[in-house]
């Protein structure tokens, strides 16, 4: 990656379409998909919602995990190297 860029501007919109697509037909093959997600989230963070939205919009299920006020969603978050 070149110095000075913006990592998230990786993922355009077409990416997104082209991973929508692919877990759509993963889905109609009755493949398995992520059947575990946790998402660690803190009220107040566009960022946060648009992995909701993201999320819903691929039928994924997911466990919220609220940080700032779960003690063991914190824990498990600096176990997984967050910090």
């Amino acid at each position: 990656m070149e110095e000075g860029t913006n990592r998230s501007a990786r993922h355009t919109p077409e990416m997104l379409d082209d991973f929508y697509q692919t877990i759509q037909r993963q889905r109609q093959y009755k493949w398995t998909v992520h059947p575990t997600v946790q998402r660690f989230l803190a009220t107040g963070f566009s960022s946060c919602v648009r992995v909701k939205e993201f999320l819903t919009r691929l039928e994924i299920p997911c466990q919220s995990v609220n940080v700032p006020s779960d003690t063991d969603g914190r824990n498990e978050l600096s176990r997984l190297g967050a910090r």
